[in-house]
């Protein structure tokens, strides 16, 4: 379990071994009823944390040694348990919108990338996964 800081600002413990995808959170995750949040962490749940993104990476790498890491076509990095995705899956040029190239599926999401499917299968088996 790591320990990081709800919105409310209390302790919640977070299974790392059950983490999909962790990310910065996106604007519209970062609303008023949402103030603080720095993180988004898919799990068993989705839970927004004070923490800032490279904090909850340092506490979740060594407890999951499959975690790695790609890039959503706006530039940001998605974190993911390689050992937890299926993928990826090339996308065909009319599906190629905002710099996309590629997805893979994650905890019931379907996570865009800038990566080439050829270049994310890399990272998957790098990571000890099994990609497509």
């Amino acid at each position: 379990m790591i320990m990081l800081t709800g919105l409310d600002g209390l302790a919640i413990a977070i299974d790392a071994a059950r983490i999909v995808r962790i990310r910065r959170t996106l604007a519209d995750e970062s609303t008023a009823g949402n103030r603080g949040a720095q993180t988004r962490i898919d799990w068993e749940t989705m839970s927004l944390v004070r923490e800032p993104l490279d904090q909850v990476i340092a506490l979740v790498k060594p407890a999951v040694p499959s975690l790695t890491v790609a890039t959503a076509p706006d530039g940001t990095r998605i974190w993911f348990d390689a050992l937890r995705v299926v993928g990826p899956v090339a996308l065909s040029p009319r599906d190629m919108v905002g710099g996309a190239r590629s997805t893979i599926e994650l905890g019931g999401y379907t996570q865009r990338l800038f990566e080439t499917a050829e270049r994310v299968r890399a990272i998957i088996r790098d990571a000890g996964g099994q990609p497509l």
